[in-house]
């Protein structure tokens, strides 16, 4: 019986792929291969997964192989700035720190799909004063966007 830890240790990514592999390599014991021959097979699949994408054993160990490589490369990826911050509406800016604003503008360079992360589908709090009722409203990414560089 071939475990996750043999896998592990053979160099296999923890998660789902894990019990894929598992399941693949149980069908091959039933039908009477080697142990040996089945951990090199895994390899096979683990080194070129897309070319058992479609293999009738290893189709979803393959293709959950090359979802993580998808990923893996996304996450290292690094994001392009854009040359000047997107605009954005401010509110009192002469009550706005320098420091503040510098910091806006930084987040406002960030690439569109890290920029979603500062803005928020659900609606703005009320203001917690009177002071701070500009600070209401601010423009998503997208409506940045829209508006264009100024």
């Amino acid at each position: 019986m071939i475990t996750g830890k043999i896998l592990k240790i053979r160099g296999w990514p923890e998660g789902r792929v894990i019990g894929h592999a598992k399941a693949a390599a149980g069908r091959l014991e039933s039908e009477g291969r080697e142990r040996e021959a089945i951990l090199d097979r895994l390899d096979q699949v683990l080194n070129n997964p897309d070319a058992y994408a479609e293999d009738a054993i290893f189709d979803a160990t393959a293709l959950e192989l090359i979802a993580i490589r998808k990923r893996e490369e996304e996450r290292a990826a690094v994001p392009v700035l854009h040359p000047a911050p997107l605009p954005y509406g401010v509110w009192g800016a002469e009550q706005i720190d320098a420091g503040a604003i510098a910091q806006m503008n930084a987040a406002m360079r960030l690439p569109s799909r890290a920029c979603a992360l500062f803005s928020s589908r659900r609606p703005a709090r009320p203001a917690p004063s009177s002071s701070a009722r500009g600070c209401r409203r601010s423009l998503t990414c997208s409506q940045a966007r829209s508006k264009g560089s100024t």
